[in-house]
This record gives C-alpha cells, sequence and structure tokens, in this order.
C-alpha cells in the first residue's frame, strides 16, 4: 500500500528518547482506590481552588519527605548506587502545542511540600499558558530534542546517571493524569523512579490512584504504604490548607 514517510518532529523525538530510557527498567505498578469525598466537599468551598496537579504534587512530595526511598533513583556514574535527594522535585507532564503540534513537556517544581498550594497551581498554569519558548525548561527539552541521535542519547545517558544534574533536568517523581479525558493510564514508562497517576472521581468522591515505580530502588510494600500515606496527608493536611485559604 502506498503512504509517506513523515520525519519525526523534535516533540515525537522527546518521547522516542524518553522510551527508550524506559524499555528495559524493571517497572512494578501498585494500585490503591482512595476516599478523598471530604477533600473534594472543602475544594469546593474554597475562594480560590487549587488545581489536582498541585494537590496531589503537593501531597506526594509531603509522602516523599517521609519516606527516603521515594526520593532515590539510581544511578551509574561514577559506579552503580542509589542517589538520595534532600528533597522531591515534582515533573509534571503538559500537553502543549508545539509547531502545530501537541508536545508533552514537563513543568518541574522543586520542593512542592514546601510551597503553598496557590503557588504550585500559579507556576503550573504559567507553564500551561506561556508560550513554549519562554519556558527555559521546554525550551532545553527542545533543543536537545533536535540534536543527532548518537548525540542525544549520550545526554541523555549521562544526566540521568549523574545523580546531582537528575532532578534538575528530569525531577525526582512524575505526576501524570488523563482526568480531563475521563481516563486513567494503565501502564506508564518512565525512566523516573516514581511516577504517580489518577484517574476519575467517581459519585462517592473515591478515585484510582497508582504508583509505578523502578524495583531496583524500592519494593510493592513501600508504593502500597506510600498511596495509604498519601490518602490521609490529602484528607489531613492538605485539606486543612484549602480550608485555612477559605476562612
Amino acid at each position: 500500500m502506498r503512504g509517506r514517510h513523515v520525519s519525526l518532529s523534535p516533540a515525537r523525538r522527546l518521547v522516542a528518547d524518553y522510551m527508550w530510557f524506559s524499555r528495559d527498567l524493571p517497572l512494578v505498578t501498585v494500585e490503591r482506590r482512595i476516599d478523598l469525598a471530604s477533600l473534594i466537599e472543602v475544594r469546593k468551598r474554597a475562594v480560590e481552588r487549587p488545581i489536582w496537579a498541585a494537590v496531589f504534587a503537593k501531597a506526594f512530595a509531603v509522602v516523599c519527605m517521609e519516606e527516603p526511598r521515594l526520593r532515590r533513583a539510581y544511578v551509574k556514574l561514577p559506579w552503580p548506587s542509589f542517589y538520595e535527594y534532600e528533597s522531591p522535585v515534582a515533573s509534571i507532564i503538559l500537553e502543549r502545542e508545539h509547531d502545530g503540534e501537541e508536545a508533552l513537556l514537563s513543568a518541574l517544581v522543586k520542593s512542592p511540600e514546601r510551597l503553598p498550594l496557590s503557588e504550585i497551581s500559579q507556576a503550573v498554569r504559567r507553564q500551561a499558558a506561556s508560550p513554549v519558548a519562554e519556558v527555559p525548561e521546554f525550551s532545553r527539552m527542545l533543543r536537545v530534542a533536535r540534536l543527532p541521535r548518537p548525540l542525544r542519547r549520550m545526554i541523555w545517558w549521562t544526566v540521568l546517571n549523574w545523580g546531582r544534574l537528575r532532578a534538575n533536568y528530569f525531577g525526582t517523581f512524575l505526576l501524570t493524569s488523563l482526568m480531563s479525558e475521563n481516563a486513567i493510564s494503565k501502564r506508564i514508562l518512565s525512566p523516573l523512579p516514581a511516577v504517580l497517576t489518577y484517574g476519575v472521581f467517581d459519585a462517592d468522591g473515591c478515585i484510582e490512584v497508582r504508583i509505578t515505580f523502578d524495583h531496583r530502588v524500592m519494593d510493592g510494600l513501600v508504593a502500597a504504604r506510600a498511596l495509604s500515606r498519601l490518602e490521609q496527608v490529602l484528607n489531613g493536611a492538605i485539606a486543612d490548607e484549602i480550608a485555612a485559604r477559605s476562612a
């Protein structure tokens, strides 16, 4: 059948490279259905509602501060070891239009556990609305994506395996969701040691939340306990913060 060749755009090269460095990782997923009915009610009454990405990013960052294994990454430089970060960096996936097509780009938020929800929401909204060229992280990703493949892969490998660089360019955990499309990703590949994703609220205020993790870094019990603790933080400290700003 006749067709035509379509060159990979920088945006698709970016995804291809991301998948390349995720392909052989021992990734495992743990899922939990959590009840956030009380948080939903508190958020409804808020004068300024934080976006759900900010809510989950901050709550998971709090959990990461309590569990050091959620702040570790497996690196190969200068030798195979774990690199443990002092604080988490959230990498929040945004869909942006670039050169006439959709591009998946990461909004990085450093130490979200220390930031007000309003500040995280504003930062994410700003990166979701600003021209792609004006967001340094986006421009950097796309510049690398335009390089020849051998050079791109060398840069990716070096950054992912150099502990101090890794979090600055990729974050320590990934946050992604298809909530806006009433869907949830079943299988997520990522070179990051922890990926948090959530689905859609049901009529009772419950939602499916998943952690996909690098089994070299942690085990299933760590991820399962993290999800249990995440539910507590969301209904506790996060709900209290939203309520306090609405008082």
